[in-house]
């Protein structure tokens, strides 16, 4: 019985051998492969632990099989177990627990990398050499040979190595060394139909493509082996080929060869293509990084072979587009840039192409803008996971739409709102995308810091309609609320009326003065407006929210307000930038005061209403002795006001005020002339310290008043204490 559990052991580990040099072999699926290669590692892990049991029951001949536990599939059991105690038998069971699987020794990393190295990448390296050699050898070397000869040869050379490469993978299908022999020769055979037909000119363009066909014939057959060292060193031929065919069309300027290029690669690729498409985005990369390069070295001949208008720019861009359409059928993976990135390379060459078919700015201007968007919407309704390719593609097509527009005068005009602004922001808000709407509401800041003074009643007009939809898609699509981006909004609003609305006045105004005065006046009742309506509040909670960028504008215009009233302006206006500017300076002044009753607070309020009092006078050039009265005048005030409603802080900044004003008025305003006014201001000033004085002692007593006496403790104890 022992005899046979043996026996059946060793058949099992010999299939385990067969079954890992199978999986060695098996290049045929990536993810199947690692599969069966982690079952592998976990049934000899199990194994191993199952001989290291077995070993504790004095199992002799085993010895050496477990000292070397992980090479088992190389030393299967020769002999017989003589005394063996199964498990169960034994005093006590022990469970044999499961093991995370293991890394076998016989898999070295560096190991590994030298053989890919070596079997796969000096293959492809091979093939890149001996293609430049066959181009070469036709075209340079050796010219005491005929076209004839050289033609031959380049056939021969090319027929020998992919004959020779095919007969050997009959035998080994998974043997890379022949599979890239076979890729370079079917590579070879492609470069030599090439220089058949355009340098040794023996073959007319029937004939090439008639042997187009046949080479595509035997693509296909040899597509069978399905292998990534096949593909590459067939693109790369195909890439070695064009740049030569473009540099020879382009040394000659030969309109007609290029064409019969241009379409020797479109037919070559798109065989190639076909072979090897897989749905997975990634299986294809070897094959659009190729085709991208190419059409790169065909748009760069193109701009100095083929006239503007040629039917070889439709060729292309049809080509282009039909890789754009199954680019968006394969599947994309998540997180992923290089599909997005190859999207885009594919449709910068097609908008380049674009303005190789017609010679009219604006009609390029409205093509290329239709393509963008279609891919900006086909991205938007395929991909909606968070996916870097898809944010990568709509980037792409917001940046190259909003070159086309601005490239022309009438579409700058009248288009950027109706063809940019709105269609962004109304399909991120239908669609939850935030790089739609961030995009939107940059083309937005541009629009309106443009000032256009002969458009700009329509250029402000059309900006109130953006920021009609801002805010109202803002405050009435809560599920997508966002802090920052209601700032952003608010800050485009202030800036469209402070640039596009300064335009709008010059086309009426001639002094910048007043301009600048009317400007303040809107953009000050327009942010005190936001500021004190619902849509500042958070729209989900209905509560106040702290928002700094509203502070921020606030103090800006208060410096501009500040400004404004010492500019030259009829009295009208300027009592109405007064009284403007008087009302931002309150904004959250008492707000302050509560919050920081005894320390910033109160400082902070004070200096301002300091400082806007001494540019109020300063703007009405009042005499240095009526600045420091009314700066006393304000002391008082500030302390009153401090004592009425308890602001500590307040009425320390009067103290310090009063005794400033009371020192500049004495030592600095006074000339000691004997002037009437300057008697009245001493008396003012002494009067107004009499009621600093009044008004603190007054304040004494009234505490005093109002707290309530210690009550005394007359005990035995405490007198005692005493």
């Amino acid at each position: 019985m022992l005899n046979e559990i043996l026996e059946y052991e060793k058949r099992l580990l010999e299939d385990r051998e067969q079954l890992r040099k199978l999986v060695e072999n098996s290049k045929e699926n990536s993810a199947i492969e690692q599969d069966k290669l982690n079952f592998f590692k976990a049934e000899l892990a199990y194994m191993n632990k199952q001989l290291e049991m077995l070993s504790r029951s004095q199992v002799q001949p085993t010895a050496n099989i477990v000292q070397q536990p992980v090479q088992i599939m190389q030393q299967p059991i020769q002999q017989p177990v003589q005394h063996m105690v199964p498990p169960y038998q034994q005093p006590m069971y022990q469970k044999v627990p499961q093991m995370s699987p293991v890394q076998p020794v016989y898999q070295n990393r560096s190991e590994d990398f030298e053989k890919k190295f070596g079997k796969t990448f000096m293959g492809i390296v091979a093939s890149v050499l001996i293609f430049i050699s066959i181009i070469l050898f036709a075209t340079l070397l050796i010219p005491s040979l005929n076209n004839t000869i050289k033609m031959v040869v380049t056939y021969v050379v090319s027929f020998a190595i992919c004959g020779f490469g095919w007969f050997k993978l009959h035998r080994n299908r998974q043997d890379k060394f022949y599979i890239a022999l076979t890729g370079c020769g079917i590579g070879a055979l492609y470069i030599s139909l090439l220089l058949s037909n355009m340098y040794f000119k023996v073959i007319g363009d029937i004939a090439l493509y008639a042997l187009i066909v046949v080479w595509a014939v035997g693509v296909c057959l040899l597509s069978r082996y399905n292998n990534i060292v096949f593909q590459i060193i067939g693109w790369i031929g195909v890439v070695i080929s064009m740049i030569f065919g473009v540099a020879l069309c382009g040394s000659t300027d030969d309109i007609s060869k290029f064409t019969v290029l241009i379409i020797f690669y479109l037919v070559t690729s798109t065989v190639l293509y076909a072979t090897h498409f897989r749905k997975n985005f990634n299986d294809n990369i070897c094959a659009h990084v190729a085709n991208v390069i190419s059409l790169f070295v065909i748009l760069i001949g193109s701009m100095d072979i083929a006239p503007d208008g040629h039917f070889t720019f439709i060729i292309i861009i049809a080509y282009i587009v039909a890789h754009i359409v199954v680019c968006f059928l394969c599947t994309w993976k998540e997180q992923e840039l290089g599909q997005g990135l190859v999207v885009d390379a594919y449709g910068l060459i097609a908008v380049i192409n674009v303005g190789g078919l017609v010679d009219n700015g604006d009609i390029w201007a409205i093509v290329a803008y239709m393509m963008m968007v279609a891919l900006i919407v086909a991205s938007e309704f395929r991909y909606n996971g968070k996916d870097s390719s898809r944010v990568a593609v709509q980037i792409f097509g917001t940046v190259v739409s909003c070159i086309s527009v601005f490239s022309t005068y009438e579409l700058s005009r009248y288009g950027i709102v109706p063809m940019l602004i709105l269609p962004l922001i109304i399909l991120g808000y239908a669609r939850r995308n935030k790089v739609c709407k961030i995009m939107g509401l940059c083309i937005t800041y541009i629009y309106v810091t443009d000032i256009g003074i002969s458009y700009a009643i329509e250029h402000f007009i059309l900006g109130l309609v953006v920021m009609a939809v801002l805010y109202t898609l803002v405050f009435l699509c809560r599920n997508q609320y966002n802090k920052v981006y209601k700032s952003f909004v608010h800050v485009a609003g202030v800036l469209l009326f402070a640039f596009v609305g300064s335009g709008v006045l010059e086309n009426f105004i001639a002094d910048d003065q007043t301009i600048a005065a009317i400007i303040f006046l809107a953009v000050a009742l327009f942010n005190v407006g936001i500021m004190k309506s619902p849509w500042a509040k958070n729209p989900i909670t209905g509560e106040e929210e702290k928002d700094d960028v509203f502070n921020v504008i606030n103090i800006i215009m208060m410096l501009v307000g500040l400004n404004c009233m010492h500019s030259y302006l009829p009295i009208v206006l300027k009592i109405m930038v007064i009284m403007a500017t008087l009302g931002i300076f309150m904004v959250n002044s008492k707000k302050l005061l509560d919050k920081y009753p005894n320390g910033f607070g109160g400082a902070y309020v004070g200096i301002k209403f300091t400082i806007y009092m001494l540019v109020l006078l300063s703007s009405f050039d009042a005499t240095d002795y009526v600045v420091s009265i009314s700066c006393f005048l304000f002391a008082v005030a500030s302390i009153a006001f401090g004592f009425i409603f308890k602001y500590k802080a307040l009425r320390v900044y009067g103290l310090v005020l009063s005794m400033i004003s009371v020192f500049k008025l004495i030592v600095m305003d006074i000339e000691y002339a004997d002037t009437i006014g300057y008697a009245v201001s001493f008396f003012v000033a002494g009067v107004l310290c009499f009621a600093i004085s009044l008004i603190y002692n007054y304040v004494d007593k009234k505490l005093k008043a109002t707290e309530v006496p210690p009550q005394v403790n007359t005990s035995p104890w405490n007198n005692m204490m005493r």
